[in-house]
């Protein structure tokens, strides 16, 4: 009886945890701005983080350069993609399609918490030990340097994994999806 009561409420913390609403609002501006605009270069901004967490003594060594947040950005790549809007994204790092860009996407992380891989092995819910970001993000014309969107990202967490660039990448794969929701909206 014991473990069915608590396989009941594991069910529901993770149905309420899903069903959350989108944790990013565009604060500023609206989508047309950006339709059609091809590929937006990105690059996250931790000039300004507290990092806590899991691995964070590396991460602030490295200020967010390590291997392992490197890797990470390409899952971030992989899912802002809209068809709808006509948008994609790729690092700062990829000068050919950089170079003529008319926008760029600059996330501002205020606070990032690394989780915990012990947590992740133990995990009755799906974010247990996951990370968990706080920040704004700002699609700015590379021509004036002004910000055409803005949007807050509020108390972020992402479902959890062992390993640090695993569980940092599937964040950062759950904000880009859920700013293309935002955007299509």
């Amino acid at each position: 009886m014991k473990k069915l009561t608590l396989f009941i409420s594991a069910l529901l913390i993770a149905a309420t945890t899903s069903f959350a609403g989108n944790p990013v609002k565009i604060t500023k501006g609206n989508a047309s701005a950006i339709k059609d605009a091809g590929v937006i270069p990105f690059e996250f901004d931790y000039t300004k983080t507290a990092v806590t967490g899991q691995g964070s003594d590396v991460f602030i060594k490295a200020q967010g350069k390590n291997e392992e947040t490197i890797q990470s950005y390409e899952y971030f790549i992989d899912a802002f993609k809209s068809k709808k809007l006509g948008i994609s994204t790729t690092s700062n790092s990829n000068p050919a399609q950089v170079k003529d860009a008319k926008y760029k996407l600059v996330i501002h992380v205020a606070h990032l918490d690394l989780g915990s891989g012990v947590a992740a092995q133990f995990a009755v819910t799906f974010t247990a030990g996951g990370c968990i970001m706080d920040g704004t993000a700002e699609i700015v014309e590379v021509a004036t340097g002004n910000p055409v969107i803005t949007m807050s990202i509020d108390k972020f967490k992402a479902h959890s994994r062992v390993k640090d660039n695993k569980r940092l990448g599937i964040l950062y794969k759950d904000i880009a999806e859920f700013m293309i929701d935002a955007l299509e909206d």
